[in-house]
């Protein structure tokens, strides 16, 4: 599926993209997408969320999982209700 986006193309003519991420987890995923679409310049903003704030956590101390606030932001919070907020 990931590699869809990267083989898409008309990426290189999108605007830079926001990415919502509802569920954490290890925060393999984010940070991948962080580390490869970042360093092609096609993400603006990516916003990870997770309800279980143990679970952040475990991700920043066990699999390197690493919010800069700037490009990768890791909220604690509820996705139904983020999505319904913003």
């Amino acid at each position: 599926m990931m590699a869809g986006l990267f083989q898409a193309s008309n990426m290189a003519s999108v605007d830079k993209l926001r990415i919502l991420h509802l569920g954490t987890g290890a925060g393999v995923l984010p940070m991948f997408l962080k580390s490869q679409m970042a360093s092609l310049n096609l993400v603006e903003k990516l916003v990870t969320i997770d309800n279980n704030q143990d679970m952040i956590t475990v991700a920043k101390n066990y699999f390197g999982f690493d919010p800069d606030g700037q490009i990768l932001e890791s909220l604690q919070d509820d996705g139904y209700e983020y999505v319904m907020k913003n």
